[in-house]
């Protein structure tokens, strides 16, 4: 029985995508009209965030993912020529920038 569920499992998964996720397809996402992509881009967003760690950034008190996510999309639109990039290491990298901890230097 658990053998039969886990082939299902698997099954209903669909195919795994082994690609990176670049910039430019994140912010497709983000700027898509389609509200499935949109709530992925998000996701995708919000999971990347509270997956690194956490010293690397430090978010606002109160701040929403919308506002994180904002902030994600506006940088790739301002800077095209980093959108091939993988879009976890994009996401670091932007919210490091934009939301340094106090008292550490920002490279």
């Amino acid at each position: 029985m658990k053998t039969a569920i886990a082939l299902a499992l698997v099954l209903l998964a669909g195919p795994a995508d082994a690609q990176f996720r670049s910039g430019n397809k994140l912010l497709a996402e983000l700027q898509s009209d389609n509200i499935v992509d949109r709530m992925f881009a998000v996701g995708y967003v919000t999971g990347v965030a509270d997956a690194m760690d956490q010293s690397l950034y430090c978010l606002q008190n109160g701040m929403t993912i919308g506002q994180v996510s904002d902030t994600i999309q506006v940088a790739l639109e301002r800077t095209p020529q980093i959108r091939n990039e993988p879009a976890d290491i994009l996401i670091v990298a932007i919210l490091s920038k934009h939301y340094p901890c106090k008292g550490r230097k920002q490279s």
